[in-house]
């Protein structure tokens, strides 16, 4: 070796080749129990090891050996000593040491060289300052390791990868199996939150205290889980048997299966990839309703055995499906990472860190994320597992943990418990099961079907009949003109006014034509709520009877058939409107989705409109519909400004329409597709543009009512949208 090395590369080194004499120990160990069960043989009972019967080892680990030569150092000398002189008589037989004799006799000597190593490393330190003579097992994340030596597994945003994490992985996966417990994680090689989280489970059902795991996984930890027996301290044994009940739960939470479970079917919560298979059904009634987090609500809720509109009723009452830190105050709550009072503070990263720290100073806690984590060990589990600050891992443990306190108490107590836990929050199951009762509602006939995404098409095969849906492109075709011409023969069979433009195009008019004269037929919601199937426009066509359930379901909705003859009465044959205006205080439903119960105006925003006090403001009601939903004037009046759409990515996103009333007022319509020029004249509940369908998040109309048009976008010239809105919330 150069003299002119680095004292800490030199001690890097150090610390690998004492990893590599564990292995070498295990090897020699394992050879000489070998021998020791030949010596056992009545032909060769006082046998003992010699160096020849190591040769073969010692050959095979040319550039270790110095250890070697110590290792046999040792065992002569045991050798020797366990023979008494004899004073020149004849020899007397004597046992050999056996081989856990000298592998306690090696420990000793290990613990003694740790010590005498750590004395060097501290004297170094104090000699040489300015030298990085940090050890292996406290490196930083980031710190570089010398070229060929063992690593230590870290997180990082690019996962580490290789053939050692992939071996790793495979002790993990036998620990596990030795526990009786049914986890295996994926074999994959690459060292993410999953094989984190594995590592911390196995290291606490082997005693390894949290604290040696801070800094990574080390080699010497590594040792450690693959071969725990005679290496582990009386303090890491006594943690071990504190931690047997622990280990019986995950073992009852996760039982062994008579099948092998697949690699990577563990419970932790696998990020949504964006752009990833189509949303289900659930998923997109959730983001329809004014929801967000479709798909990790339903995956969750499905692994907690909870019902997911009591999930989306948790989610709602706490952050209204925002990723926000809540606003508590009052005596110990002076942590001043928070939401401001009638504002909203989004959780990123940075934030998190920084109320992480205020937290751990003893300032208080706060709500964080959708699910409004705010027992500290929580926030810390879900960051682990990848984030707090990310959404799903945030919902993941909070639903988890939602789920164990109904279990126990009950659903009311276990809301109250998870609201406020021991005591206090005895309003906050009623406001939670009220707005459970409404979203069963929201998502009544929403089956876990894949919804293709907007634009997408599936093809059927050649020959076979298609289903219809609403597309980004409107899909057209004969089998569309044909069907349009039997709902027309329906509404006139039935007297009913209302007739649909047979024009070969699938759009918002036709569906929901399509969806009224299945529900005359009697054919039940959830069967039409993801298209038009072959199956149900013969039932149009009248080529296939109909079941005697839908007979009955039919005869009872007799009189909504009557109501929707008076609906369309006085109506000319020709008209294209898809149904009467629903309106309140003269102003025409806008969006067929609900609107929501929240009002949003006024919350500070820094996006919003300028308030004189200097504060921006969200001064709109923001509607959630699928992308490509029809939107309606709500007033009769006149198309002041119509700009194009901008395009579907991004904060700024969409088109824009304003229509001015004959009462001055104006209706301004954001994150829309404008079908409508500016000066053209449009009547309540004509169709003005159809909502854009936004990549970056949950698609919306922003609708604004300004007092003037000269007033222009200013919070004191708007009104709240939500007094004009709520019968429809």
């Amino acid at each position: 070796m150069a003299a002119t090395e680095k004292t800490g590369d030199l001690l890097r080194e150090l610390d690998t080749i004492d990893t590599r004499e564990d292995d070498i120990l295990d090897t020699l160990l394992e050879r000489g129990s070998r021998l020791q069960r030949i010596v056992d043989g009545a032909e060769q009972r006082s046998r003992t090891v010699t160096v020849g019967d190591l040769s073969a080892v010692k050959e095979s680990l040319g550039n270790a050996e110095t250890v070697i030569d110590e290792l046999q150092g040792r065992i002569e000398r045991a050798v020797v000593a366990a023979v008494p002189a004899n004073n020149g008589g004849p020899a007397s037989p004597t046992p050999a040491p056996t081989f856990d004799q000298i592998a306690a006799g090696l420990r000793e000597r290990n613990a003694e060289a740790d010590r005498l190593r750590a004395m060097l490393r501290e004297r170094l330190t104090a000699l040489e300052p300015n030298e990085s003579v940090v050890p292996r097992e406290t490196l930083v994340p980031g710190a570089e390791q010398s070229p060929g030596a063992p690593r230590t597994f870290m997180l990082k945003s690019k996962p580490m990868r290789g053939a050692d994490i992939k071996r790793f992985q495979r002790v993990l996966n036998k620990r596990f199996a030795k526990a009786r417990i049914g986890i295996r994680i994926r074999e994959d090689g690459r060292y993410t939150p999953q094989t984190a989280l594995a590592t911390r489970r196995v290291a606490r059902i082997l005693g390894i205290s949290p604290a040696d795991l801070e800094h990574g996984v080390t080699p010497r930890l590594r040792v450690l889980i693959r071969k725990p027996k005679g290496r582990r301290t009386p303090e890491q044994l006594k943690r071990a048997r504190q931690m047997r009940p622990w280990v019986a739960r995950l073992r009852k939470r996760y039982p062994m299966s008579a099948r092998r479970p697949k690699p990577g079917n563990t419970h932790v919560p696998r990020p949504v990839k964006p752009g990833g298979s189509a949303r289900t059904g659930l998923a997109a009634a959730i983001d329809a309703g004014g929801g967000r987090y479709g798909r990790i609500i339903v995956r969750e809720a499905k692994r907690s055995k909870l019902s997911v509109p009591l999930v989306c009723a948790v989610v709602d009452v706490e952050s209204n499906f925002r990723n926000v830190f809540g606003h508590d105050g009052g005596p110990g709550h002076t942590n001043p990472i928070k939401s401001p009072q009638g504002g909203t503070l989004l959780v990123t990263k940075e934030r998190y860190d920084r109320y992480v720290h205020h937290r751990d100073l003893g300032r208080g806690h706060q709500g964080v994320g959708p699910m409004q984590l705010t027992f500290g060990p929580w926030q810390d589990e879900a960051q682990k597992l990848g984030g707090c600050w990310k959404e799903e891992f945030n919902i993941h443990v909070g639903v988890k943990e939602l789920a164990g306190l109904i279990r126990q108490h009950g659903e009311r107590e276990g809301l109250r418990r998870y609201n406020a836990g021991a005591s206090g929050g005895h309003e906050y199951p009623g406001i939670v099961l009220k707005a459970k009762r409404r979203w069963v509602m929201e998502l009544a006939g929403a089956a876990a079907t894949p919804t293709p995404k907007p634009g997408h098409t599936t093809k059927p095969k050649p020959g076979q009949p298609r289903t219809f849906r609403l597309q980004r492109k409107a899909m057209q075709g004969r089998d569309v003109a044909a069907f349009q011409r039997a709902l027309n023969r329906w509404y006139a069979g039935r007297k009913i006014r209302r007739r649909v433009v047979v024009d070969g195009r699938y759009g918002p008019d036709t569906r929901n034509a399509a969806r009224q004269v299945l529900r005359g037929l009697g054919v039940n919601s959830t069967d039409y709520e993801h298209g038009i199937t072959p199956r149900l426009r013969s039932l149009v066509h009248g080529s296939r009877p109909r079941s005697a359930r839908q007979r009955q379901r039919a005869r009872h909705r007799r009189p909504w058939v009557a109501r929707l003859r008076k609906r369309y009465a006085g109506r000319g044959h020709g008209d294209k409107r898809k149904r009467a205006p629903e309106s309140s205080a003269g102003v025409v439903r806008p969006l067929a989705t609900p609107a929501g119960s929240r009002s949003e105006f006024g919350v500070a925003d820094a996006e919003g409109a300028p308030a004189n006090n200097g504060t921006d403001r969200h001064a709109a009601k923001d509607w959630f519909a699928p992308g490509g939903s029809a939107v309606e004037a709500p007033v009769a009046g006149k198309v002041v400004e119509a700009k194009p759409s901008r395009g579907n990515t991004g904060q700024v996103f969409g088109g824009t329409v304003k229509i001015q009333g004959a009462d001055g007022k104006v209706w301004v319509f954001r994150h829309v597709d404008p079908k409508v020029s500016v000066g053209k004249r449009v009547s309540a509940g004509e169709r003005v543009a159809t909502v854009t369908a936004w990549r970056g998040g949950s698609s919306h109309a922003h609708i604004e009512v300004w007092k003037t048009l000269s007033g222009g976008y200013d919070f004191e010239n708007m009104l709240d949208p939500m007094k004009f809105f709520g019968k429809w919330a």
